[in-house]
């Protein structure tokens, strides 16, 4: 009779356990530096599903902070706007470890904020982006974008990096 209670203990202990070491693995994403970033990122059709049929954008990120953009979607709204809002320019970016919850897929997900000079208008302004920057258990970095946010996942726009 005693060995049951004794039992029942470590089965409970044990449980614990494996649910602590499951949360502490949920929800961590692969870390991504400032310096995996700095490059040329194309449109990926292949791993996008919206965006078919915009120009293939381009977004250079410079290790002086300056950038480069081609037919880069400065609006994101809808999918619409993908489409319509396409700009060529430059500009400047950062690097953010951790994005604020509002901006993010997940909590405290990287990011890359990015402003780019709109030459469109008849004065230009810089219009700041949010970029949502993923990396996969097997390395592979994306820069993605969610048109009308991130609480519409199967809706994306991604780069990848040019090697």
């Amino acid at each position: 009779m005693t060995v049951r209670p004794v039992r029942i203990r470590g089965l409970w202990a044990a449980a614990i356990f494996a649910s602590v070491l499951l949360l502490s693995g949920c929800g961590q994403r692969p870390e991504v530096g400032r310096d995996e970033l700095i490059g040329t990122w194309v449109y990926s059709a292949g791993e996008s599903s919206v965006g078919k049929d915009v120009p293939a954008a381009t977004l250079e990120l410079h290790a002086d902070h300056t950038l480069l953009v081609k037919d880069f979607p400065l609006d994101s709204i809808s999918e619409e706007h993908l489409r319509t809002s396409a700009i060529s320019s430059s500009g400047t970016w950062e690097f953010t470890p951790r994005l604020d919850k509002s901006e993010a897929r997940y909590e405290n997900q990287s990011g890359v904020i990015v402003r780019i000079t709109d030459l469109r208008k008849t004065d230009p302004t810089k219009v700041r982006r949010d970029l949502l920057v993923e990396k996969d258990s097997g390395g592979a970095v994306r820069i993605t974008i969610y048109p009308g946010g991130v609480d519409n996942l199967d809706r994306k726009y991604v780069l990848s990096k040019q090697t």
